[in-house]
């Protein structure tokens, strides 16, 4: 179960622009895990932690379902993470959805998918 976290890093570097380690950070994001756990728990945050790169151009679900998906990847116990399956199909539904940027609806994304679901969206 290693392995989904480490996707989860790898996820997460690439919606963020950040690298998973950076000693040139503040104190307290130097360790990109570490500093994105802290604004999962606000949902206010989540765009806080967007690749400024992006200027704004993402889709609200598109990022609320991805941030899902590594919070489920980099869960503290390897046994609550996804299998690796789980983590595919995931992938499969945020890729195929219609992550327009010009109709955002700004609303809530997905829950994530959590060991043992099936991928249903």
């Amino acid at each position: 179960m290693q392995l989904q976290f480490y996707f989860g890093v790898v996820l997460l570097e690439l919606i963020t622009g950040r690298k998973a380690l950076d000693g040139t950070r503040p104190i307290g994001e130097v360790d990109l895990v570490s500093w994105a756990l802290r604004l999962f728990k606000k949902k206010k945050k989540f765009r806080d932690m967007v690749d400024p790169a992006l200027e704004g151009r993402y889709p609200s679900d598109g990022l609320y379902y991805a941030l899902s998906i590594c919070v489920d990847c980099l869960h503290e116990k390897a046994d609550s993470r996804p299998v690796a399956a789980n983590v595919v199909r995931a992938l499969d539904i945020l890729v195929s959805q219609n992550n327009d940027p010009q109709k955002d609806s700004h609303g809530a994304g997905p829950s994530g998918v959590k060991k043992g679901d099936e991928g249903e969206g």
